[in-house]
This record gives structure tokens, C-alpha cells and sequence, in this order.
């Protein structure tokens, strides 16, 4: 198959990428980076991912950011590997924040380009398809860098539920959106989008990584067959649009006795309350009170620290609990496993109404006046609360919660664009405008 001309391949790959805008409106919360990714998430069985990557933009073929790897899985007849399972690999372990680069090419190169880019000593890196475990803890902080990288890049994914073998559509998208975009064949003239001066695959040893400005060594140097955009585009139109059902659910007063904490200058854990001066005095010793939109010593809030500390790119030393886990009871973990963490969310007394992937520290605050007064929060207490949804979302949204946290539900999602639903068990029938009652 003949190279394509500059002009040609640029149209090719400015249209790809306008394929690849369509897939991000058409995916719930995509591209995600991977930090944030996990098995709870809705993921398809089958499908084809797209990695972005911080400092990495387009040029060329127009603004935004640029795919640096591509990658599916479960090519082989009989393969039964998943999406997830593929991208697990590749994301590593949450707890360790470690992970197996001979289990994954993407890790293996990764830390090939740290090794040499800031001379990181680990002889054992990437020898033989196994190591014994002495070998593996020493790798182990290597690892950790590994998914330190990876975990601040963001993913898209496309469903694709073919079945495995030679002739997967999969596989067809797969070598020829490879094969468009790598500069490997080019000369410095004809290169659309290289990487950027700073590219961590620069200091990679594989030359196909660097001749092709992607984190890829399979199809860089073969041809491309402009003909799968028309798949592709196919394949776009059929995926779900941001359709479907999203549940909130109001917080609980017992946390888990794992959940950590945000802590002072000093090292002294942080408890949040509604009133800190009406804290028990003699816990007082043990714990600095505070109401999360107090100001912490640097001058900021603790609502804009806990913001930040969730923007970071994927570690988490304070061992903060998602959401969905700062909770004792099942329901919460029992709601994510059958709805998927995109289509759940908390409706948090002291922090709003949060993603179950939020990172939230415990905190005892209440709109129940049935709690201790130091954790009663009052209606016309003034809280700058996370309103963490997308105003322009479509899906039906159901609440479930007691009858205190209605006022606070409807606040947070007004405005909201989808449908919703409140269920009560009171005498009478609440009514806020926009949310639509039902008893049980």
C-alpha cells in the first residue's frame, strides 16, 4: 500500500480526531484519567482505548490534545481478557501504587524513559517475562513512578464487542489509527503533531517509540488504510449517548474506621464538624475541629485544600476514602457495583453533592436534628457545597434520602437537565419545583 501524501494524511487525522471529539460527547465521563479509572466503572466487555497525555498537544491537525498510545486487547481466538482487565494491567495497583511491567508493554517502556531520563538505577527492569519476589521489591519503586505517569494520563474508550481473531474490527481500528499517526515513516517535514520537546518517550531506548512520537512499537512502520475511518465512524455513532440513570443518595453517620484524614501544618488530624466550638473539649486534644469552609494556616480552605488534594495526579498519602467507601453501610458499594461510579453520587451535609470517586475525609455533619449539636448543621448555615454533577446532563436522576435532606437535594440540582425523581414515606408530598415525588 503506497505512503500517504502530507496533505492527505493531515485530512486523515484532523478527521480522526474530529471522530474521536464525537466519542467523548458520547461517552459518560470520558476521557477519565487513569487514576480515577477501576473495576466499578460501566466498562464494556470489548473495546479499543485512546491515551492523552499532560504537555502533549496537536499542532498540525488542529487544537487540543494529542493520542500518544493505542491499544485493545483479546485479539487472539479463545482470548478471553476484558477492556478493564487490559487497562487494570496498565494502571497498576491502587492501594501500593505499584504494579507488574511484565504484564504490561506501556509499563515496561514508561519506566525504560524514567531509568534513563533521570538515571534511576534498576538493572532488573525489564528482564524476562517473570521475576522471583525479592527482584519484584526492588522494582518496586520504579513501579510506583511507573503509575505515577500513567495515572495523571486521561483514557477514552470505544465499545467494540466483536469476537477475538484475525478478522476483529478491533484489531483493524487498532493498526491503522496506529499507523496514521506515527511519524515514524516521516521525514522531519512531513511530521503531523510530533511530541512535544519535554515528551517522556524521548528518553525511551525503543527507537520505534521515538521515531513515532507513540508510547507503541507494533504497526508504527506499516501503511495505513484511510479506508477504517469509515468503521470507525460507524462504530462512533453506535456507542450510547449520556443517556441513562444517575442515583444520589444522602451521606450516613458511621464511617468506616479506615477513612483518613486531612491534618495541620503540625501533623494533627483534622475531624469536620458543623460546630467546632461546641466540640467535646477532651477530644480536642487529639483532633483540630473545623467546618469545611474554615481557613486553614496557608490561608486557604479546607473545602479548596480537599479540591486541590483531589486534583493531584493519582497519589493519595493521606489515605482518603472515594465517596462511596467513607461509609459503614453496604448500600453504597452495593449501588456503584450495579449502576457503575459514574452513575452514583453522595449527597454529602458538609461537602455537597460529590462523585463517588470524590476522595472525601470522615466528618461528622448532619442535617438530622437528632445528632449531637457540634454535628447539626443548620439551613441557614452558610456552606460553599460541591455541586460535583454535569448541569447539562440528560439521565434520569433519583434521589434517596430522608425527608432533611430534600431542601439540600433540590438546591444542589437545580437547574440539572435530566429528569428527577425523589422518593418520600412521609404523610405528605413534599413539593419542589422540578423534582417529581414518589411514594413508597
Amino acid at each position: 500500500m503506497p505512503a500517504l501524501t502530507f496533505p492527505d494524511r493531515l485530512a486523515h487525522v484532523r478527521r480522526l480526531y474530529a471522530l474521536l471529539d464525537e466519542l467523548t460527547a458520547r461517552t459518560t465521563g470520558a476521557p477519565r484519567r487513569m487514576s480515577e479509572c477501576s473495576n466499578h466503572m460501566r466498562w464494556p466487555e470489548r473495546g479499543i482505548y485512546f491515551f492523552y497525555e499532560p504537555g502533549e498537544t496537536r499542532r498540525e491537525s488542529g487544537a487540543g490534545p494529542r493520542v500518544v498510545r493505542v491499544g485493545t486487547h483479546a485479539l487472539k481466538p479463545g482470548a478471553r481478557s476484558t477492556l478493564w482487565g487490559r487497562l487494570g494491567q496498565h494502571k497498576g495497583m491502587t492501594r501500593s501504587g505499584g504494579g507488574n511491567h511484565r504484564g504490561s508493554i506501556f509499563r515496561l517502556l514508561i519506566g525504560d524513559a524514567l531509568i534513563e531520563r533521570d538515571g534511576h538505577g534498576c538493572a532488573s527492569w525489564g528482564r524476562g517475562s517473570s521475576a522471583p519476589r525479592a527482584v519484584r521489591a526492588g522494582e518496586h519503586a520504579m513501579e510506583q513512578r511507573v503509575s505515577k505517569v500513567l495515572g495523571a494520563m486521561p483514557v477514552l474508550w470505544l465499545r467494540v464487542d466483536d469476537e477475538p481473531g484475525a478478522n476483529s474490527l478491533r484489531g483493524l481500528v487498532e493498526r491503522n489509527v496506529i499507523a496514521l499517526l506515527s511519524n515514524a515513516r516521516c521525514t522531519s517535514a512531513e511530521r503531523i503533531d510530533a511530541p512535544s520537546p519535554t515528551w517522556l518517550g524521548h528518553h525511551c531506548s525503543r527507537e520505534k517509540v521515538r521515531r513515532s512520537g507513540l508510547w507503541n512499537q507494533r504497526h508504527v512502520d506499516e501503511p495505513c488504510d484511510p479506508s477504517f475511518l469509515d468503521t470507525l465512524e460507524a462504530l462512533v455513532r453506535q456507542q450510547d449517548r449520556r443517556r441513562g440513570l444517575k442515583i444520589v443518595i444522602q451521606c450516613a453517620g458511621r464511617k468506616r474506621r479506615r477513612a483518613g484524614t486531612m491534618k495541620t501544618s503540625t501533623g494533627k488530624p483534622v475531624f469536620f464538624v458543623a460546630r467546632p466550638s461546641e466540640a467535646p473539649e477532651e477530644a480536642k486534644e487529639r483532633f483540630h475541629y473545623a467546618r469545611p469552609d474554615d481557613y486553614a494556616e496557608d490561608g486557604y480552605t479546607w473545602r479548596e485544600k480537599l479540591r486541590a488534594y483531589n486534583a493531584r495526579s493519582g497519589d493519595n498519602p493521606l489515605a482518603l476514602l472515594p465517596a462511596y467507601e467513607l461509609y459503614e453501610n453496604w448500600i453504597y458499594r452495593a449501588l456503584v457495583t450495579r449502576f457503575g461510579l459514574d452513575n452514583v453520587l453522595v449527597l454529602s451535609a458538609g461537602w455537597g453533592l460529590l462523585r463517588s470517586s470524590y476522595l472525601t475525609p470522615s466528618y461528622s455533619i448532619t442535617f438530622s436534628n437528632q445528632a449531637e449539636r457540634h454535628e447539626q448543621r443548620r439551613p441557614r448555615d452558610r456552606y460553599d457545597d460541591f455541586p460535583l454533577i454535569e448541569k447539562d446532563g440528560t439521565e434520569r436522576m433519583i434521589f434517596f434520602g430522608g425527608k432533611s435532606y430534600l431542601e439540600f437535594f433540590h438546591r444542589l440540582t437545580n437547574g440539572y437537565g435530566g429528569e428527577r425523581f425523589a422518593f418520600y414515606n412521609a404523610r405528605y408530598q413534599p413539593t419542589l419545583p422540578g423534582i417529581r415525588s414518589i411514594r413508597y
